[in-house]
């Protein structure tokens, strides 16, 4: 057992084991160097001492609940049972493989996020150093969604990956599938599916004339850093309510550059 402390902050190890060679010189750190950790369910950190790093000004002191197992080199590690929780803002509960970091620049990765949820009424509130609310600049549309929820599968490198998953909130559910392609650090294309079933947007949009949307949409997106935006979708909105009317099976295409 081994355990790093502070007065408000307590980090606990089941166990913890780090394995390199006699005359290791850091020189290849990421695959020489294995690490196995085992850590805690009731390691728990307070956030008065991550402020000390991020020059948080908040009064938020709250302590995040940190638990799971490590196990490789970072050229292979395998993360188990990987949990974050913090009653008030986040939780946060994963597996994950990561392979071929030798160069740091795209590696394989392969995540599966059993939960995450977030509350975006409380993220509003924390300030980076310099910076205004995180959540400050965002659209009006967007500051009217005060929860988000995320559970799903994300496999690949950074230059090609797949996302199978499933996003709520109080707006209700949309179902990702999607494959996101990198060619170069300024272009990137996303490619894939989304689909919303009984979605409630009228207190989103603040417009109670717009009742329940089920969609199911084709997207083709493409960004280039600094110059160009393109948008290709189509498909067809299942239902929509307006005026108390609902609306069937419309066919929906659209460009935009």
């Amino acid at each position: 057992n081994f355990n790093i402390k502070t007065p408000e902050t307590d980090i606990l190890f089941d166990s913890l084991f780090v394995d390199y060679p006699a005359d290791y010189d850091f020189s290849d750190f990421v695959k020489t160097a294995t690490l196995k950790a085992d850590i805690n369910k009731s390691t728990h950190i307070s956030y008065n001492d991550i402020k000390y790093f991020i020059s948080d000004t908040t009064e938020y002191s709250e302590e995040i609940l940190v638990s799971g197992k490590l196990k490789g080199s970072l050229n292979d590690l395998d993360i188990t049972d990987f949990i974050i929780e913090n009653e008030d803002i986040l939780s946060l509960n994963l597996n994950a493989e990561i392979r071929d970091q030798s160069e740091f620049k795209d590696p394989f990765f392969n995540i599966n996020i059993k939960n995450f949820s977030l509350d975006l009424e409380k993220v509003k509130n924390l300030k980076l150093p310099g910076q205004d609310e995180l959540l400050a600049n965002l659209p009006e549309e967007v500051n009217k969604i005060k929860n988000i929820s995320y559970r799903g599968n994300t496999k690949g490198k950074l230059s090609k990956f797949i996302t199978n998953g499933e996003l709520a909130g109080n707006f209700g559910k949309i179902k990702i599938n999607a494959i996101a392609k990198r060619d170069s650090v300024r272009l990137i294309n996303v490619k894939g599916k989304l689909s919303g079933e009984d979605l409630d947007i009228a207190e989103i949009l603040e417009n109670n004339d717009i009742g329940f949307l089920t969609f199911n949409q084709e997207i083709d997106f493409t960004y280039l850093s600094g110059k160009k935006i393109k948008l290709n979708t189509s498909g067809k909105i299942d239902n929509i309510t307006y005026k108390n009317f609902t609306y069937r099976d419309i066919d929906l295409y659209a460009d935009m550059y």
